[in-house]
Parts: C-alpha cells; structure tokens; sequence
C-alpha cells in the first residue's frame, strides 16, 4: 500500500534528514580541516560564527531536500486524483443530473419547501428542451410535493401537466400521465388558474388524438415512413374535439394578453395535427398559419420554429413537395438561429427521409449529417435512432461511398 506522509513522520523524516546532513557536513569540515593543517578559512573564523554558519548550511540543505519530498509527494496525489477523475469523466453527464436531483431531495428532506420549488421550477424547461426526461420527472415529484406543502398551487398544477404530466406521455406511460394531467387540472379548476386549464384540455386533447391514431408519432408525424393511419377511432376523436373546445373557452378566458397569445398558438398547432390526421391538408395549413402568427405577435420565436417541420410534412402530404423542402430549409435555417438543436434535428431528418426516398443519396448524407452534428447537444430517444435507420438505409441502398 501507498505510504501516506503524515505530520508525525514528516517531522520524524526531518529530524532524520538534518540530522545526517549535518553528521556529513561535520565529517566534511574535519577533513578540510585536517587536509589543510587547521588553517583553512572556516577554522581562522571564531566560534559563534563557525556555528551559525555549520547550522545555516545544514538548514539550507535540509530545506531543499524535505521541499523536493513534499513536491514528489503533492505531484503523485496530483496524479492520483486526476486519474479519478478521468475514471468518472464518461459519465460526468450522468453525473450531473443525478446531483440535481440529490441537492432538491436533500433541500426537500430539510423541509426548504420554497427553495425546492424555486430552483427545481426553473430547471423544468432546460431539462425538457435537453430531453433529459426522467431528470425532469424525478425533479417534478420534488417540486410538487412542495408545492402543495408551501401553498404555491400554480406550480403545483403546472409540474402536474407538464414535467409529471406531459413528459410522462412522451415516455409512454399514458396512464400516468392521463391521471397527472387531470390533478393538474382539479387544482387549476379550483384557483381558476385558466392559462393552466387551457393547457390541461390541450394536453388531454393531444392524448386523445394520439389515441385515435393508435398512438401513432403525432410528435415526428410521418418519420419512420409511417403512412397517415387510415383506421381513426372516433370515439377518441370526439375526445379530442371535446378537450380542444374547453381548452379553447379556457384560454379565452385568460387576462395576459401575451399569456392567451401564447396558448391561441398553441391551441392551432393542436388544431393543425387534427386536421393532418383527418387529411383536411389546407385546413392543416391556414391553422399553421395561424400559429405563426400568434407566436410572430409575441415575438415567440422559440415556440414558431416547431411550426416549420409540421407545416412542411402537410405539403409533402398533400403533394407540394418543392414548398414542403423550402419549408424544411427555411426550418432549419430559423432553428440554427435561436441554437433550437431539436428542430435543426427534425427537419433535417425530414429533408434526409424526403432525399432519400427520391434516391437522392448524396443531399440525404448531408442533411443526416446536419442531424447527427446536431443531435449529440439533445437526448431524444426517437430521434437518435431515427437517425441510426436513415444511416442504415443510405448504406443499404445507396452504398457505403459518397457520391
């Protein structure tokens, strides 16, 4: 085992260490003494300065030599905890999510009710637009919890619908996030919290049309050449028509103007996904449209640049395919300016899938490409390994050599 340098035998080494210099600086004295006959400089000089002298030099040595070992000894603990270091570095990422969610669950286990809230309220977005999912689910149980416990019923009822609710969903665990959801909304019924009750119809309502199609991607539309199913439930239909309506009295209702801007936009987007479903294309698309133009009136470009990829898979769907790839450009080219990764991701991934089924192998590698530089800056499961099936088609059918 490594031998630790303790105080004790630093200053045992040291008595050691002076102690023998100064048994060889004496020995040397006495030869220079007996070579020149006791008449050398050191001996004409008086005691007291042959003694200052003896333990100066003696200290000086010393010195430099317990310098140099307490040197060795930081550089090979410098050396030991890098490499640990370097050992956990892999998994740093990891790491740092995991220690989100430990600082919260001790702050939340001292009763610092509010500070939970607070910091783990703020963490929700990044962990969502960073698709680190079940981060932002372990986190959401804290800040609800405490929520509920401080009496801050908004957010509350906000972590319910979207970090335990919406997030859920995008998880595959409907039935989790169906009862989150609907908590959600009791406790925003109860405050009239409307900009929230808007945002519950609306997530039940985009659920139900999931529902409808067999929980096809509504989310990625048609990647994965996945066909518009044909076989609707209906009876999830008029669910989603039914959440959609009360959403939309809901968000009428709320007095931020920015605030109802906000939700009429995003109540179209749910809109256009149901009329793609149902394959009315150029209602899809004047409800597109319509987004676009509640986000332009907020200056919400982070919300608009996911209209891009929608609005672009309806015109390949309803046959204008020369708009559908400027749309998908123009997607990426608005995304790439507010460093939105995921839909620099998407619509690259679009215009790959787009290239590729026209046998266009060369612009599909550069657009997957576009995709996968993208992608490493997000964690989303569905698009990762879309990406990996596009790569394995191009070499299937394109060959392994770049044209």
């Amino acid at each position: 085992m490594e031998e630790l340098l303790t105080s004790g035998k630093f200053i045992k080494k040291a008595i050691i260490v002076y102690g023998t210099i100064g048994s060889g600086l004496f020995t040397i004295i006495q030869l220079v003494g007996y070579f020149f006959n006791n008449n050398s400089p050191y001996d004409k000089l008086s005691t007291v300065d042959k003694i200052i002298i003896f333990l100066g030099v003696t200290a000086f040595i010393g010195s430099i030599y317990l310098v140099s070992v307490l040197w060795k000894k930081y550089l090979e603990l410098s050396k030991k905890y890098k490499e640990v270091f370097e050992k956990n570095e892999p998994n740093s990422e990891n790491l740092s999510e995991d220690s989100l969610v430990v600082i919260l669950n001790t702050a939340y286990k001292a009763e610092h009710w509010k500070e939970v809230v607070k910091i783990g309220s703020q963490l929700s977005s990044p962990l969502w637009y960073t698709g680190k999912l079940e981060t932002r689910v372990k986190i959401g149980e804290l800040v609800e919890s405490a929520a509920a416990i401080s009496g801050d019923y908004y957010i509350q009822a906000e972590t319910l619908l979207d970090d335990l609710g919406w997030t859920k969903f995008r998880l595959k665990k409907i039935k989790d996030a169906k009862n989150n959801i609907k908590r959600g909304l009791a406790v925003a019924q109860k405050y009239s919290y409307n900009y929230l009750i808007a945002k519950g119809y609306r997530h039940l309502a985009d659920i139900h049309l999931a529902d409808a199609c067999s929980l096809w991607t509504i989310r990625y539309l048609d990647m994965g050449n996945e066909p518009l199913p044909t076989n609707l439930n209906e009876s999830e239909l008029k669910h989603f028509t039914a959440n959609y309506d009360l959403a939309l009295q809901a968000a009428k209702k709320i007095e931020n103007e920015s605030k109802k801007t906000e939700m009429l936009g995003n109540l179209q987007y749910t809109f256009a996904k149901y009329k793609l479903v149902i394959r009315e294309y150029d209602d899809a698309i004047s409800a597109v449209d319509k987004s676009f133009n509640y986000y332009a009136n907020n200056h919400d470009l982070e919300r608009a640049v996911k209209l891009y990829n929608l609005k672009g898979k309806i015109q390949l769907m309803s046959g204008n395919e020369n708009n559908a790839i400027e749309t998908f450009q123009l997607g990426i080219q608005k995304s790439n300016e507010i460093a939105n990764n995921i839909h620099v991701v998407t619509n690259s991934l679009s215009l790959a899938e787009y290239y590729l089924r026209e046998d266009n192998y060369s612009l599909s590698r550069r657009m997957l490409k576009t995709a996968v530089n993208n992608i490493q800056y997000i964690s989303d499961p569905v698009l990762n390994r879309r990406c990996e099936e596009i790569q394995l088609q191009l070499n299937i059918k394109g060959g392994l050599s770049n044209e």
